[in-house]
């Protein structure tokens, strides 16, 4: 539940303030900058086929445990590198994003029992990340 939390909290913070980024740190104008954030949803849907056709091969968790770390490290790219690097390196964390959320909600309420009802609602819920976490403290 609070992975589950931090993570919608995490992808819609990178795309709230994505074509600001753009705009400030490439000099971009704001319907260019659309565009690639346009091109974050397609990365996700690349990502998306892409996980699941690797979730053959690896866990689910070993492998959200590695987009998990990769988007870590690219989002610290894009703090240290402000410019195109840091564009293209939020734009790919779109790839990286996918598998945690079903593997969030098929994994966290297995192994609940009688109260797997409430511990779905619950993580669920939890998706109230994404309302508490992208804020302009400007």
């Amino acid at each position: 539940m609070i992975a589950q939390f931090f993570y919608v909290g995490a992808q819609v913070g990178t795309w709230s303030y994505f074509i600001q980024y753009v705009q400030q740190y490439t000099h971009q104008p704001e319907k260019i900058a659309g565009y690639f954030l346009s091109g974050t949803l397609v990365a996700f849907g690349v990502g998306r086929f892409t996980s699941t056709y690797l979730m053959k091969f690896v866990r689910p968790n070993v492998l959200m445990g590695v987009f998990a770390v990769t988007n870590v490290l690219l989002v610290g790219v894009s703090v240290v590198q402000p410019g195109w690097i840091g564009l293209w390196a939020i734009f790919a964390t779109s790839f990286f994003h996918v598998p945690d959320v079903p593997d969030h909600l098929c994994a966290g309420d297995q192994g609940l029992g009688p109260d797997t009802k409430i511990g779905g609602s619950l993580l669920i819920m939890s998706i109230v990340g994404g309302a508490a976490f992208p804020h302009s403290w400007d």
